[in-house]
């Protein structure tokens, strides 16, 4: 065998060995069934509508805070059954009277479960956060 045809073997050896790597990074996304999708909210409109509701939310729950932007704001969409149902996640900074934090909150359309928690959250963890505790349908 030349110097040359022992490099493929090599070459596809490092590929296999790679790949394995790049399956268990996607097995970070949430599991989603059929009829369910997790997007990202990119619209003004619907950051600006979705930053006020989860505004509403601190709120109601007594926590003295603004909102002052939204890093990730996602939508967990569930088209299964008779009807359509989403709720919706955001990772955002808030400030209160202890200063500027890190928030991800989330909150289902329809029954109004309002759920937040300290730090920040890439968008896999974001999203099991929402299917976790906002799933749509409540």
């Amino acid at each position: 065998m030349s110097a040359r045809n022992s490099v493929l073997p090599v070459f596809i050896l490092a590929i296999v060995a790679l790949a394995p790597g790049a399956r268990a990074a996607q097995a970070d996304d949430p599991a989603l069934p059929a009829g369910v999708r997790l997007e990202v909210v990119s619209l003004p409109v619907e950051k600006t509508r979705i930053i006020a509701s989860l505004q509403e939310g601190l709120g109601q729950i007594g926590l003295d805070a603004k909102i002052d932007q939204c890093e990730l704001i996602l939508d967990y969409f569930d088209d299964r059954g008779s009807g359509r149902d989403s709720s919706y996640g955001a990772d955002c900074t808030v400030t209160s009277a202890k200063g500027p934090e890190s928030l991800v909150m989330c909150d289902d359309w329809m029954v109004g479960k309002f759920t937040l928690a300290p730090g920040a959250m890439p968008r896999d963890r974001l999203g099991r956060f929402i299917r976790d505790n906002c799933p749509p349908g409540g």
